[in-house]
């Protein structure tokens, strides 16, 4: 991605498009609840804070989208496919089932969820988006592993190979280092290793993965294969 464009801010730029205004981003994350008919269901709410670009809260039982200003404008239908699309979606369905709750997921014997859910998540985000590429969760898995080895100032010094905004650095440094009261520690918050694996998994399998059943809830994608194909993935294993 630096070979074609340069930096990742010129990345960001010509593939992300321009910015919008907070009604704007209001006004097309409506637009894409009201298609699935979730308008009525899902709060949306515009958070400076987020340490994410977008996430999904539950709160009394009511969903509510939260999105960072200044969304890129060819980018947020990917990010709205990743949160409601994905997450959301498979959350409502996966309520209905029989395995829902953690007591009955280890009475069916599910698999952990994770990285299929995040991995899925991750490819509709950059599905419509020019190249496909998976800078993000590439640059994520490589973060965590540096962040072991690195402080955050370090960290944060080591990531401007790739990031020239110092923004963006912060961010990335900020999410795999949360949760430490001593961010000079060589240590990281590891799960946005997920993103990547779990795509490249999904990926791997993508000939014979049924998607449409990866819907039935928050099921990894072993879960959704038939007998026959389970036998198949564990002998090539």
């Amino acid at each position: 991605m630096i070979d074609k464009y340069g930096s990742y801010a010129n990345y960001t730029e010509q593939s992300g498009g321009p910015s919008l205004t907070d009604p704007e981003t209001l006004e097309m994350a409506t637009a894409y609840l009201d298609e699935l008919k979730l308008a009525d269901v899902v709060s949306i709410n515009i958070d400076p804070n987020l340490v994410a670009h977008a996430s999904i809260t539950i709160s009394r039982g009511k969903p509510t989208l939260n999105l960072r200003p200044g969304m890129r404008r060819n980018w947020i239908g990917g990010t709205l496919h990743h949160e409601i699309g994905t997450h959301l979606l498979r959350d409502l369905n996966n309520s209905r089932q029989p395995w829902a709750g953690k007591a009955n997921r280890r009475r069916y014997r599910m698999d952990d969820k994770n990285p299929t859910e995040e991995g899925l998540a991750c490819l509709h985000t950059v599905l419509e988006r020019d190249g496909h590429a998976l800078w993000r969760p590439a640059l994520m898995y490589y973060a965590v592993m540096k962040a072991e080895e690195l402080s955050f100032a370090e960290l944060f010094a080591d990531l401007g190979k790739f990031l020239d905004c110092s923004e963006d650095r912060w961010d990335y440094c900020l999410r795999v280092k949360r949760g430490l009261t001593d961010t000079s520690e060589h240590a990281a918050f590891a799960k946005d290793q997920m993103y990547l694996i779990g795509a490249l998994e999904i990926l791997a399998q993508r000939h014979t993965i049924d998607f449409p059943s990866l819907y039935m809830g928050k099921v990894s994608f072993r879960d959704a294969l038939s007998s026959e194909q389970r036998v198949l993935h564990s002998c090539m294993a």
